[in-house]
C-alpha cells in the first residue's frame, strides 16, 4: 500500500495526463462562470478535496485561494497530507504561495516537489526539517546546494523516495551515493548527476545498507563500480542504467553482490561496452531477473549469443525487450546484419513471443544506419518511426495501437505515409528530419491520422530548414502544445512585418498555450520580437545570443513594465562564457538591470529570475 501511494505522489508531479490537468487549470482559471463556481462549491469538502488530489498544489492555490473564504480555509485547514510543487513562478508569486501556504502547512507536507534552481537556499533546508516528508522532488538543484539537502534528510522518519536532478555534472559522485544509500528508510531513487568522470569506486559496503527498490540512475556509470556499488542495495527489486565501459580489461574477480530480489533490469549500454565485457556483469550479477530491457549496439547483435545466455543462465527471464541500433558502411555488413536478424526469428524466440522488427534510421552517402529491435514493447513509453525495409519479412506488418506510448520520434517525412500504427495517448513528438515546404499540409493531414494532435503538449523540431511560417502550420493544428523546441528560424525572403500580418500567425498567437520555448540557433532582436509576438504567454525562455546583443535584448524584455512578454519569468542564455556572466554584471551596474533579479551562471548557461 505504501509503495502505491509513493507512485501516486510522483504521478500527481509527473504524468502527462497531470500536466494537462494542470495547464487547463492554470488558463481556463479566468474563465469561470458564476455558476460553476456554485456547482462546485455545492460539493462536500471530502469530494472537493479528491478533485484537488488529481490537481497540481500551485495552481489550486491560484484558482481558489482568493475565491472565498471557504475554499482558503479547505487548503490552510486541512488535516490531510499536502503535496506542493513549487513550479517556476516568479519571485512576487513564490513569496505569497510560501507565506500563505507553505509556511503555514508546513508540518503537513508529506510531497515536495522544487523545479526552480533560485529557491535552493538555507531557508528552504531549514523548512525541510519541519516537515513529515515522504517524498521528494529536486529539479535543477546546483550540486553545491545538494550536500545539506541530503543531510537533513537522513533524520526523517518516514522519508521513502527521493528524485534528484543537478543542473551542474557532479565530478566526485561518490559521496553523495554515500549519503543516499544512510537514508534508513529510502525505497524509490532515481538520481540525474550529469555527465560522468570516472573518480574511483565505492568501498564495500561492511554494515550500512540501503534499504533501496527501486533505483534509476539516469547518467553514466562504470562497469568496475557496480560490485561495490550493489554491495550497499541488497533489496533491490528495479533497477535503471547506463553503463560505460570500465578501466579493467575484463572482470576478473567473481561477483559479491548477487541480488536476489532483483527482477527488473533496464541497461542502456555504451558503444565502448563491449558484449564480452558486458556477459559476466549479466550473469553475476542479475541471475534472477524476470524482465530485461536493453538498448546496444552491433557487438551485441548475436542471437546464438544470446540464445544460449538467456536458456543457460537467465532461466527466468519472461521479458526480453531490445533494441540494436547498428551503423554500417559495405554491402557485406549489411548482408551480415540480414543474416543475423533472420536468426532472431528462430523457434527458441517465437516459442517464447519475442518477435523483432527491422528498420532503416538514416542512410548517408557513405554509411546506414539501421534499428533491429522488440515488437511486442511491454509498456513501452518511446516509439520511433523508421523506414522499413523491403527485402525482410516482418512478423506484423498489420495496424497496430501502441497506448503507452507517450513520445513519439517522426525520423523522415516519408514515413509517416506509410505508417500504420497509431498511437492515442502520444504527447510528446519528435520531428528530426527536415521537411519541404511543398509537403508541410500533407504532413500535418498524416500525423492527424496515427497520432491526435490536439493532445500533443511537447513539440521538438530538430529541422534546420524549416521557415517560421512552415513551423506555424504545424502549431495551428496543435494547440495545446505548452512547451516548444525548435533549432532555427529561417525567415528567407519573408518581411516581418509581412509575417506578422499573416493570418495563420495571427490565430496562432491567439490560441496557442506555449509557455516554454528553447530555440537553439543564434537569436536576433528581430527575431525576438517576432517569437514575443507569436507567443505572448511564454514563461520560460532559452535562447542563445551575441554577447553585444545582450543589452538590446534585455532592455527589449524588461523595459515598459515587461510589457513585451509580460509572464516571463526565467531567461537563459545558452553557449555562454564566463565573459557574459560579467558583461550582464556590468550592465547591472549600469541599470539595464535591476539588481533585484537573481542571476546563475552554470556550465555554458546563464539564468535569470525575476
Amino acid at each position: 500500500m505504501e509503495q502505491i501511494k509513493r507512485q501516486r505522489s510522483e504521478n500527481v508531479f509527473n504524468s502527462d495526463g497531470n500536466k494537462r490537468i494542470k495547464q487547463d487549470v492554470m488558463i481556463t482559471t479566468k474563465c469561470i462562470t458564476n455558476e460553476s463556481i456554485a456547482n462546485f462549491e455545492i460539493l462536500p469538502n471530502e469530494i472537493i478535496y479528491e478533485v484537488f488530489d488529481y490537481l497540481d498544489s500551485y495552481y489550486i492555490y491560484q484558482s481558489f485561494y482568493h475565491l472565498n473564504y471557504r475554499f482558503r480555509s479547505l487548503l490552510i485547514d486541512s488535516i490531510l497530507p499536502l503535496k506542493i510543487n513549487v513550479p517556476l513562478i516568479s519571485q512576487k508569486a513564490f513569496n505569497h504561495y510560501n507565506q500563505d501556504i507553505i509556511i503555514p502547512n508546513i508540518q503537513k507536507i508529506d510531497t515536495l516537489r522544487i523545479e526552480n534552481c533560485f529557491i535552493f537556499d538555507d531557508q528552504i533546508v531549514t523548512l525541510l526539517h519541519k516537515t513529515l516528508l515522504r517524498t521528494l522532488i529536486l529539479e535543477n538543484i546546483e550540486s553545491t546546494c545538494l550536500y545539506n539537502v541530503l543531510h537533513q534528510l537522513i533524520t526523517f522518519p518516514y522519508f521513502s523516495s527521493l528524485s534528484i536532478t543537478t543542473l551542474d555534472p557532479i565530478k566526485d559522485k561518490n559521496p553523495f551515493y554515500q549519503q543516499i544509500f544512510r537514508l534508513p528508510f529510502l525505497k524509490y531513487c532515481k538520481l540525474s548527476f550529469g555527465e560522468s568522470y570516472f573518480t574511483g569506486i565505492l568501498p564495500m559496503a561492511t554494515y550500512e545498507y540501503s534499504s533501496i527498490e527501486y533505483l534509476i540512475i539516469n547518467h553514466e556509470i562504470y562497469c568496475d563500480q557496480l560490485n561495490a556499488f550493489f554491495s550497499y542495495v541488497p533489496q533491490l527489486r528495479h533497477l535503471s542504467l547506463n553503463l560505460l565501459r570500465g578501466h579493467a580489461i575484463i572482470p576478473n574477480q567473481s561477483s559479491s553482490s548477487v541480488l536476489k530480489y532483483l527482477t527488473h533490469v533496464s541497461l542502456k549500454l555504451s558503444d565502448l561496452t563491449k558484449f564480452d565485457y558486458f556477459e559476466p556483469i549479466l550473469i553475476d550479477f542479475f541471475p534472477l531477473i524476470q524482465v530485461l530491457n536493453i538498448s546496444a549496439d552491433l557487438d551485441y547483435l548475436n542471437a546464438s549469443r544470446w540464445e544460449h545466455l538467456i536458456s543457460t543462465y537467465l532461466v527466468n527471464l519472461r521479458i526480453f525487450n531490445a533494441q540494436f541500433q547498428i551503423r554500417l558502411y559495405t554491402d557485406i555488413q549489411i548482408s551480415t546484419i540480414d543474416k543475423q536478424f533472420n536468426l532472431f526469428s528462430s523457434s527458441f524466440w517465437t516459442k517464447r513471443q519475442w518477435f523483432f522488427d527491422y528498420r532503416s534510421l538514416i542512410q548517408t552517402k557513405y554509411n546506414e544506419y539501421r534499428i533491429i529491435y522488440s515488437t511486442n514493447p511491454y509498456k513501452r513509453k518511446y516509439y520511433k518511426i523508421c523506414n522499413q525495409l523491403n527485402n525482410i519479412d516482418y512478423a506484423d506488418q498489420y495496424e497496430k495501437v501502441f497506448k503507452s506510448v507517450n513520445q513519439l520520434y517522426i525520423t523522415n517525412e516519408k514515413v509517416i505515409e506509410k505508417c500504420n500504427d497509431y498511437f492515442p495517448n502520444a504527447t510528446k513528438l519528435i520531428i528530426e528530419e527536415a521537411f519541404s515546404a511543398a509537403v508541410c499540409r500533407s504532413i500535418i493531414k498524416n500525423l492527424n491520422r496515427i497520432l491526435p494532435l490536439q493532445q500533443l503538449q511537447t513539440l521538438n523540431i530538430k529541422c534546420n530548414h524549416l521557415s517560421l511560417l512552415k513551423m506555424m502550420e504545424i502549431l495551428s493544428s496543435t494547440p495545446n502544445v505548452h512547451t516548444l523546441t525548435f533549432q532555427t528560424m529561417p525567415l528567407y525572403t519573408e518581411n516581418e512585418r509581412i509575417i506578422e500580418q499573416n493570418e495563420i500567425f495571427q490565430s496562432v498567437s491567439k490560441i496557442n498555450r506555449i509557455i516554454n520555448v528553447a530555440f537553439a540557433h543564434r537569436c536576433t532582436l528581430n527575431k525576438l520580437k517576432l517569437l514575443a509576438k507569436l507567443f505572448p504567454r511564454l514563461q520560460h525562455l532559452q535562447i542563445n545570443i551575441l554577447m553585444r546583443d545582450m543589452k538590446i535584448i534585455l532592455e527589449f524584455l524588461l523595459n515598459n513594465n515587461k510589457q513585451n512578454i509580460p509572464d516571463l519569468r526565467l531567461l537563459c542564455f545558452t553557449s555562454v562564457s564566463k565573459f557574459y556572466l560579467e558583461h550582464l554584471n556590468n550592465l547591472i551596474k549600469l541599470g539595464v538591470l535591476s539588481s533585484d533579479q537573481k542571476v546563475n551562471h552554470t556550465g555554458n548557461i546563464l539564468y535569470l529570475w525575476w
